[in-house]
């Protein structure tokens, strides 16, 4: 197995940030940056993606396994995003764009 995907299994969080043409446009790639400084422990994958299709919001970070979307990240709301508890922090629910069912809640 690519070692990619044996850091990725071990990962509990997976932070995917949109790098596509609306949010590297406002600052997607120094997010990046950013998130990936802070998640040196391995807990934390911070990895780049395309387009997520909430472009006239972006930048925007999709945060697994809690399945959350968020848009208009900036570079305090990246800091509020690799806080411990993260989920349950009322300062980012007005980032919040969507919520995924987790296999918990599907049952």
């Amino acid at each position: 197995m690519p070692r990619a995907h044996k850091s990725l299994e071990a990962a509990r969080h997976r932070i995917w940030v949109c790098t596509g043409t609306a949010c590297r446009g406002r600052g997607s790639q120094a997010l990046v940056r950013q998130l990936r400084r802070r998640s040196r422990d391995g807990a934390t994958m911070v990895l780049a993606t395309g387009c997520v299709r909430f472009c006239s919001r972006a930048p925007n970070v999709v945060v697994y396994p809690e399945g959350v979307w968020y848009s208009g990240v900036t570079r305090n709301v990246a800091e509020l995003l690799m806080a411990e508890n993260a989920i349950a922090n009322p300062e980012l629910e007005a980032f919040v764009s969507f919520r995924n069912k987790t296999p918990l809640e599907e049952d």
